[in-house]
């Protein structure tokens, strides 16, 4: 089976060739409208699958027709058709019908090679197709499941076919080790029949590029050669079949291959030679992937002669098609060696991104697998057990029954035997239901066994943080105590440390305060009374009771133009909450100036309540965490780290929304929303 970069490579070819191809899918389905022959809508159908529909196209027609067909007694025509349809869903990344249609080829399942082969091409279309999509595990378990199969029946094509699709997932995985060794597999498979020659290049090419990352450069001489050499058959096939195949392309493939080599080999004049050659050649304008390996390589040999610019030029263009992580890794590289730490940084960052996208995908994956597994091996385990009760009741009811034949003349032995036979029928009655409950009851415990596991680690990971949290005040309030009983310190001295026991005193006090806030708001005992307040005179206290916390010279500001508007909510925590907003900004603001704006929006729906600062900010890597719990923007900093968790949980319970303003680079600037819609009511 081809990969799609040949196709695409074809596709191409023939559209370069006449620019009427535009319109033949449309041509082709007023065809089948009009066909009525199976035969002609079969061969219509296949002229179809090498063409591409983008998303608004409609294939009603073609379903038609291929429906029309699946229900004729030709089997032949049957496979011809679902092979035309697979690889036109496949070419235009229709996985849905590409998997309805691996459904009905099952159907019409049968021992002959056309089968075997058709399945296993669908099966690696639906595998490189979620692929494509992103989906890494599913793509690796169907590929797996193929390979397994192929290998376990000894199918030559389908060792093939799954080789080179799972190859394909641990090269684009960059599991290039075992993708050789795959890809070798495959292709030795490949390689002792003749022909196919465009496919055995297709593999060569594949395995080039996992030995080139590898750095196997002897390999890569092996196999380069193997390359040229099929790529001189493919030109003699060529003319003897009178047609001109698209072989500029894989002559530019070549060559970069060569300069590849040569660059890994440390000769900057090889590889130039090498890549004037592919420029000429022009093949990296047919084949879009052998456009991005050339420009990738002549990123590579611009690194190796030290013109960062030029090789910082290519590689953004290759990134432009696709972030591979050996060119972030290049790029993070020359910037680096070009004094840029900042840039370096962020593609490093991004590098990671993508990294970690790849593997978290895959683990997702292969968690859901072993739970799928777990799960099928049960339902195994407990069909076993029940085909064996019903061979022991089989078993015993024919015992039963041959013995009331023979009894059959003693009445009263009868009657006990029916007697017995009943009260085994009760008893088997009785077992199933205590089963049944032993395994409701399992399935119970193993839920609350997980829950107390979750409960108690959330217990120990709380614990140790607010053991941190409190040991810091704890060590000075203790520390600065057996000063004062000390007689080597001046007056001054030991109001100094009197003032330093307060300020812990009052950390400690404001921990156990936020604490037990936490624990009373998650736990849905701390009480919330809505009532009518005055908006200004509420905003008004809460800004007087952190006035004294503003470092000298920052100006703490309240814009407020609202003189009687009544607002529905819990005066205390409203206060609370934007009380712990103005400490923070007090704590991160030494200069400047710090100011809560409210503004009432939306025809009086909903009231904005802003908290701006001219302070350190936010850095990018801490807004997703700063409303957990002991989060702190510095380790150093005096406070508890729950404050912005505790906010948070007031604006749920107050049916609003509190988030961080990352479009201000000032300082840092919170905004809560409070809605209107509130009724008053004493508790909630």
């Amino acid at each position: 089976m081809l990969d799609k970069k040949y196709i695409l490579t074809w596709l191409l070819f023939l559209l370069l060739a006449s620019l009427s191809k535009a319109t033949e899918i449309d041509s082709l389905r007023a065809m089948l409208e009009k066909e009525n022959s199976l035969s002609a809508k079969c061969a219509v159908l296949d002229e179809i699958s090498f063409l591409f529909a983008d998303s608004t196209t409609d294939i009603a027609t073609l379903d038609s027709a291929l429906h029309e067909i699946l229900h004729s007694r030709d089997t032949a025509m049957m496979y011809e058709a679902i092979s035309s349809m697979g690889r036109f869903y496949y070419n235009n990344n229709r996985l849905e019908a590409l998997c309805d249609l691996m459904a009905r080829t099952e159907a019409i399942a049968s021992d002959s090679e056309e089968y075997r082969e058709l399945y296993y091409t669908m099966k690696t279309y639906i595998s490189q197709s979620n692929l494509w999509e992103g989906k890494y595990g599913v793509a690796i378990d169907i590929a797996l499941e193929t390979y397994n199969k192929a290998r376990g029946e000894q199918d030559r094509y389908g060792i093939v076919c799954s080789a080179e699709i799972l190859g394909g997932i641990y090269k684009y995985l960059r599991k290039d080790s075992d993708a050789v060794v795959i890809y070798k597999e495959g292709f030795d498979l490949l390689d002792k029949e003749d022909g196919n020659i465009g496919y055995k290049m297709q593999y060569v090419g594949d395995i080039l590029e996992s030995l080139l990352r590898l750095k196997r450069l002897p390999e890569c001489e092996t196999y380069i050669a193997r390359y040229e050499d099929l790529l001189e058959k493919w030109k003699i096939e060529g003319e003897k079949l009178d047609c001109s195949y698209p072989i500029d392309a894989n002559i530019c493939q070549l060559l970069v291959y060569k300069a590849d080599l040569a660059i890994s080999m440390g000769n900057a004049g090889e590889a130039h030679s090498c890549l004037e050659k592919a420029d000429a050649n022009g093949g990296a304008e047919e084949d879009p992937y052998v456009g991005y390996l050339l420009n990738f390589v002549k990123a590579r040999y611009y690194e190796l002669t030290e013109d960062r610019k030029k090789a910082l030029q290519y590689v953004n263009l290759v990134l432009e098609t696709d972030e591979y992580e050996e060119v972030l890794l290049l790029k993070a590289e020359l910037l680096v060696r070009g004094g840029d730490m900042e840039g370096a940084l962020a593609v490093y960052k991004r590098l990671l991104e993508v990294v970690g996208y790849k593997h978290d995908m895959t683990f997702t994956n292969q968690i859901n697998r072993f739970y799928s597994l777990y799960d099928q091996n049960r339902q195994k385990l407990q069909s076993k057990e029940i085909e064996l009760q019903k061979t022991k009741l089989s078993a015993k009811n024919r015992q039963l029954f041959f013995l009331s034949t023979l009894l059959l003349l003693l009445i009263g032995m009868a009657y006990v035997f029916y007697r017995l036979y009943r009260r085994q029928l009760r008893m088997k009655k009785v077992i199933e239901q205590e089963k049944e409950s032993l395994l409701d009851s399992e399935k119970k415990l193993r839920v609350a066994k997980e829950e107390a596991e979750h409960a108690n680690a959330s217990k120990s990971l709380f614990i140790a943080n607010i053991s941190h949290e409190i040991r810091t005040p704890m060590n000075a309030i203790v520390g600065f105590s057996q000063l004062l009983a000390a007689e080597d310190y001046s007056k001054e001295e030991r109001v100094l440390f009197i003032e330093t026991i307060r300020n812990n005193s009052d950390l400690l006090l404001n921990l156990i305060n936020d604490v037990l806030d936490l624990s009373r708001i998650e736990s849905g005992n701390m009480k919330f009374v809505f009532k009518e307040v005055d908006l200004k005179q509420c905003v008004q206290e809460a800004v007087k009771s952190v006035a004294h916390r503003v470092s000298p010279g920052v100006g703490l500001l309240l814009d407020c133009p609202y003189e009687s508007f009544q607002l529905i909510t819990d005066p205390l925590r409203l206060q609370q909450l934007l009380i712990n907003l103005l400490s923070n900004a007090a704590k991160f603001t030494e200069k400047g100036k710090i100011e809560l704006s409210v503004q009432v929006e939306d025809g009086q729906r909903q009231v904005r309540f802003v908290v701006t600062d001219t302070g350190c900010g936010i850095s990018p890597d801490m807004r997703e965490k700063i409303f957990e719990r002991f989060e702190k923007l510095n380790e150093y900093a005096q406070g508890t780290g729950l404050g912005l968790s505790i906010c948070r949980l007031i604006a749920d319970r107050l049916k609003g929304e509190i988030y961080l303003d990352v479009t201000y680079a000032e300082g840092a600037r919170f905004v809560f929303i409070h809605p209107c819609s509130l009724t008053v009511v004493k508790e909630l």
